[in-house]
Order: structure tokens, then sequence, then C-alpha cells
């Protein structure tokens, strides 16, 4: 860090409140209604774009990664972002939570199914992301064979919440 240079701290906790006022944004909007797209958050996100990814770049290097946990308002702020903008939201759930016999824990993924089901939205399903990075990334390594069985046990929990029997995965 160069004297008088912020920290990737400074920009993480800015971006947060940058978040927060963006929220405010758009539950002024009420959806779509008053936009074409959350015009708003779109500006917020451009701005600190550049600022996060050192941000992650601190992350990817440090081997440190943040723990993130999506909440009902964020992922109907999201969602409604997605529509907003005209988008069809994939949705990745985390393939890293596992059970004791390493095979995939989907209880909060049907919890997570559930909630978006009572709320109709029309979202896309995939398991993880970018799993041949997992054992660089976290130190665990998941073969393709236990990840076929997992994504056996989504298309399992999609077809037990009626609304997603059909939904793309």
């Amino acid at each position: 860090k160069h004297r008088g240079e912020l920290g990737p701290d400074f920009y993480l906790k800015n971006y947060e409140d940058d978040i927060v006022r963006s929220d405010i944004a758009m539950d002024k909007q009420k959806g779509c209604k008053i936009a074409q797209h959350p015009d708003i958050m779109l500006e917020l996100q451009r701005e600190k774009a550049s600022q996060m990814q050192i941000v992650l770049i601190k992350e990817h290097f440090s081997n440190t990664y943040s723990n993130i946990t999506i909440t009902a308002r964020s992922l109907d702020k999201l969602y409604n972002f997605a529509e907003c903008s005209g988008l069809h939201l994939i949705f990745g759930l985390n393939a890293l939570q596992r059970n004791s016999d390493n095979s995939w824990n989907g209880s909060s993924g049907l919890s997570l199914l559930k909630y978006c089901a009572s709320k109709k939205y029309n979202i896309s399903w995939e398991l993880g992301n970018e799993p041949n990075s997992y054992r660089s990334m976290v130190g665990k390594n998941i073969n393709g064979s236990r990840l076929g069985k997992d994504y056996v046990q989504l298309k399992n929990l999609l077809q037990s919440v009626r609304f997603y029997t059909k939904a793309s995965l």
C-alpha cells in the first residue's frame, strides 16, 4: 500500500455502503415500474467495480475467501435486478457443503428452492462453479463421479419442489 492510498478493506466497506444505498434506491423504484432498469444501482456498480477488483485480487493471492450468506432480502433484490435488466438468473448452489461421506449437503439448497418457489422466481440452477479450482482455492477435491451423483441429488431436489420440476439445470 502506498502512502495516501486506500486499502481493500476501505473499498469493501464503501462497496457495502453503496449496496445499501442502491437497495434503498431499488425500494423507491418499486421494482421496474419507474425505470426500465435500476440505473442508480448500475451506476454504483460501475463506480466500484475497479475498487472491488482490488478486494478480489487480495482474496485470490492470500488464498482467503469471504464467506457470504445470501439473505431473503438480498436474493429478492438480485432477482429483481435480473428481471429489471431483462436477464435470466442462474443461481449457483454451494457444491462445497459436504456431508461426512463427502456427498453434497443440499439442505440449504432445498430451503432456497422452497423460498424461491414461494415467490414464483423463474430461476435456473447450477451446483457449484469451476470445480476444477476447488483444490487450489479451498483445498477440497471432488471428482467427476461424485459431482455427477451430486447433480442427480440436485435434480431430485428440484423434482421435490413442484414449481421447479421443469427448471433448467
